[in-house]
């Protein structure tokens, strides 16, 4: 398949230019083919992440998930990147929207809480940070309960 065929490219050391031209190419070549699926913006992200294009790999996976806003991996992509490129802004605005959608999260209320805390909203950083607590409680507790009884 095609994605399969990308997928042997991204093993590639990212250092070799023909083979990442090569690469690039075809990742042209699907999202222009197929510039509805959301799985070809987020392929194309993960490209372009390695090779430590940030700012266009956080664009990528911005379209990947307009397309697609269920995709919870690449919600975690643009929110890893936003880290990086100490965008606190944009980390507030998309771990609220990403909250919304995927409310049993811990990881983005944890997004949340570090951009708050940057932007010295300390007391609803904490606040965020407790209802995070209280959700991995609620995964964890059933799972170590488990644990205990056998």
């Amino acid at each position: 398949t095609k994605v399969g065929i990308l997928l042997s490219y991204f093993q590639i050391n990212p250092n070799d230019s023909v083979k990442s031209k090569e690469a690039y190419s075809l990742l042209d070549i699907l999202q222009t083919t197929h510039p509805t699926q959301a799985k070809a913006s987020a392929i194309y992200g993960d490209f372009l992440n390695r090779d430590n294009k940030l700012l266009e790999a956080r664009e990528k996976f911005r379209q990947s998930i307009q397309l697609d806003k269920g995709r919870y991996l690449v919600w975690n992509q643009v929110m890893m990147l936003n880290l990086q490129l100490a965008d606190f802004d944009d980390l507030l605005i998309e771990s609220i929207e990403a909250i919304d959608l995927f409310p049993s999260q811990p990881s983005f209320y944890y997004f949340k809480s570090l951009a708050l805390s940057q932007k010295q909203n300390n007391k609803e950083a904490i606040e965020v940070l407790n209802v995070m607590i209280n959700i991995t409680f609620e995964i964890i507790y059933p799972i170590f309960h488990l644990i205990i009884c056998f």
